[in-house]
């Protein structure tokens, strides 16, 4: 089975390499980079990646919606965090997602790069900014891609999603009517372009794919029950 591998589009990417993975061939656990078939299939999609990427090994996170951020100065073994940072040229990070924003952040002189999983949850928690305090560069000299992720025409969020994330000042502008009472549709995407902005990020590319439209992604929302894809980075200094 080939590995389809989307490439941050993102300008002047320098020596920093992104890319998203897809579902490559359709079916739930074709590339599922999840729990779901268990670890044998796990185990075996991840090398698969790994043989992909030409990367022996990636630094992999277990994710939950929280805003710890990790220091990965090499691979090692499965740590609890919602983001992953390094300085090391060939250390290949990652977060998985099916649904949730995976972002990556890299410097103007390729000498850091970092992934987040940002779903609703991190991103009014303030995961980006606990990431961006931790990083050895000025958040103006930093830029930003957005992988694949569910649009603002399909993410559907009750009044609970809504209050948590109007506090932020410009949260508002970043939900319309769902034309169901005390429904909302949530543009998390722009929301968390807007607090990458808001908090010096300025340039900042998004990939405009859809997880719930297409289905060459895995989508939480559309499918119920599914797999996940992975967004990996590394600095690639040779």
């Amino acid at each position: 089975m080939s590995v389809e591998l989307l490439e941050a589009d993102w300008s002047e990417p320098g020596q920093v390499r992104a890319v998203s993975t897809t579902r490559s061939a359709g079916a739930i656990g074709e590339l599922d980079l999840g729990r779901t078939g268990g670890k044998e299939r796990l185990e075996r999609n991840r090398a698969r990646l790994c043989a992909a990427i030409g990367k022996p090994r990636v630094q992999w996170l277990r994710q939950v919606h929280g805003t710890r951020v990790h220091h990965a100065s090499c691979v090692g073994a499965e740590v609890q965090a919602d983001a992953v940072w390094t300085e090391v040229p060939g250390v290949a990070i990652a977060v998985t997602t099916a649904d949730c924003i995976p972002i990556v952040l890299a410097d103007g002189a390729s000498d850091i790069v970092a992934v987040i999983h940002c779903g609703w949850r991190g991103a009014v928690g303030g995961v980006i900014e606990a990431t961006l305090r931790e990083l050895p560069a000025e958040a103006n000299d930093l830029r930003a891609w957005l992988g694949p992720a569910i649009c603002g025409r399909c993410y559907e969020v009750g009044g609970d999603v809504y209050e948590r994330a109007v506090v932020w000042p410009d949260g508002a502008g970043m939900f319309s009517p769902a034309g169901v009472a005390g429904k909302w549709l949530f543009d998390l995407p722009a929301y968390a372009a807007g607090r990458l902005k808001a908090a010096g990020v300025y340039e900042v590319w998004r990939s405009n794919a859809c997880t719930y439209h297409e289905d060459r992604f895995f989508s939480y929302r559309r499918d119920g029950r599914t797999g996940l894809m992975a967004t990996v980075a590394w600095i690639d200094r040779r």
